[in-house]
């Protein structure tokens, strides 16, 4: 199932609007990409409430090439996608706000 097809199949045939995707499911991060996703959402009246943009990784695992993989698994996703208002991103034990 392509990406832009989940929140239409989540809000009719399961009744959920208030969905987390994780950042590795998006096929790209190119604006014109997210700016479809993004339509998606609104016509399914959905509501992007979470991203995880670091799965893979930890920003607390002890080896330092794992940590600058979640940061730049992080940083590739949350700027990319709040600029297409697909919201928040959720890291480790704190919620960060964009």
């Amino acid at each position: 199932m392509a990406l832009v097809d989940f929140p239409k199949l989540a809000r009719e045939r399961y009744g959920i609007w208030n969905l987390e995707i994780l950042g590795q499911h998006f096929p790209s991060t190119e604006p014109d990409y997210l700016k479809t996703f993004r339509e998606a959402v609104t016509r399914a009246a959905a509501v992007v409430v979470n991203i995880p943009t670091s799965v893979g990784a930890s920003f607390y695992d002890p080896d330092a090439a794992k940590r600058a993989l979640a940061v730049a698994n992080s940083k590739k996703h949350a700027g990319a996608l709040t600029k297409r208002g697909l919201g928040r991103s959720y890291e480790g034990p704190q919620l960060v706000r964009f």
